[in-house]
């Protein structure tokens, strides 16, 4: 019998095969290359998918190893030379991993985990990592005006994030040092990009606003308003 999440899940990478493909050649740089910044040693990609973000740690000097429990993605990261586990419980995969790895990367998985789930594997990511060792995370930011569409566009979505509530969650797991990190879009001098880059700069502003008028203090207010929450942390 089919498991209707796995087969949800295996639906949406089907269906954004080419978006994906596209963010691989830029977007993980453009969002996770801050927070990887003076990273080295050994890396765990935790849901490793198609393995552009394996392609891109290996580029930034790291040496990765990938967990990924869909097994026709774990064969064919496998063909490419990957050192994949697949073990389909990332609980019972994470407790045999303790120490071993300096860098842990969770690109868009915890948004697929329950409230029960979340806060134990995130500890398990955490012990996985050695003394020190950073953890980067990435999930649905619920603040983003496409927040909601993000959080049910894909069925398997069991949450989005706000700063507040990941940060719960990292400190929860036992995890320190928390800092969140905006993209970093290279500049193109190009009139399309310049114009749209105005448009956006004058919607948050608006965004900034209401927030301000709902909520008139500095705490609680979103740091930026883009899709995606990026954030690291580390084991003490």
């Amino acid at each position: 019998m089919s498991d209707p999440g796995r087969d949800a899940y295996a639906d949406h990478l089907a269906r954004t095969q080419e978006e994906d493909e596209a963010d691989a050649r830029e977007g993980l740089a453009v969002w996770f290359d801050e927070a990887l910044a003076g990273a080295a040693g050994r890396a765990l990609d935790v849901g490793a998918g198609r393995g552009q973000a394996l392609d891109h740690l290996a580029a930034l000097g790291l040496l990765p190893e990938a967990w990924e429990p869909d097994p026709a993605l774990a064969d064919a990261l496998r063909r490419r030379g990957a050192v994949v586990h697949d073990e389909p419980d990332p609980v019972a995969f994470l407790r045999g991993q303790a120490g071993r790895f300096d860098v842990v990367f969770c690109k868009d998985v915890l948004e697929h985990l329950s409230r029960e789930q979340v806060v134990e594997v995130v500890r398990l990511m955490g012990a996985a990592l050695r003394p020190g060792g950073r953890l980067v995370v990435s999930v649905p930011h619920a603040v983003s005006f496409r927040g909601v569409y993000v959080r049910y566009a894909d069925f398997t979505h069991q949450a989005a994030y706000t700063e507040e509530s990941l940060r719960y969650v990292l400190e929860r797991a036992g995890l320190g040092e928390v800092r969140f990190f905006a993209p970093r879009f290279r500049f193109k001098a190009r009139p399309a990009t310049i114009a749209y880059r105005a448009v956006r700069r004058a919607w948050f502003a608006a965004l900034r606003a209401i927030y301000w008028i709902e909520h008139p203090s500095r705490r609680g207010q979103p740091a930026h308003f883009f899709p995606r929450l990026v954030a690291s942390a580390r084991r003490p």
